[in-house]
């Protein structure tokens, strides 16, 4: 960091040799101004990272089908391919998660189950 006596004896000593605010000193400024803001950045990189608290979570199986939750919801989320998947719901001020199965992925029903739980 340049410190700002040795600034001002910058521009004097520019100012003597006919140089105005434009050129050398302009550029000097340019090179403070960068030099405080790296030190800025530093600064913020040796904060420790704030992380939120651990709280435990409910995860209680429900005894709703997956298709009643999701007549009833909103879905939020989902993944889903050949084997599977998973999907949030959103229904009466409860989220829940429902995973679903489909062991054979070749037949219409394939033999897919699903398992729900509340989040709350």
């Amino acid at each position: 960091m340049i410190e700002e006596s040795k600034m001002k004896k910058a521009f004097k000593r520019l100012a003597k040799l006919g140089y105005g605010l434009a050129g050398p000193a302009a550029a000097l400024g340019i090179v403070f101004a960068v030099s405080h803001t790296v030190d800025a950045a530093a600064a913020d990189a040796k904060k420790p990272a704030v992380s939120a608290p651990k709280v435990p979570t409910k995860y209680e199986p429900v005894s709703q089908s997956m298709a009643e939750l999701l007549d009833g919801g909103t879905v939020v989320s989902g993944t889903a391919d050949d084997g599977g998947g998973n999907v949030y719901v959103a229904n009466a001020n409860k989220l829940y998660v429902c995973s679903w199965s489909r062991p054979n992925p070749g037949l219409i029903n394939g033999g897919t189950t699903s398992q729900c739980y509340a989040l709350n």
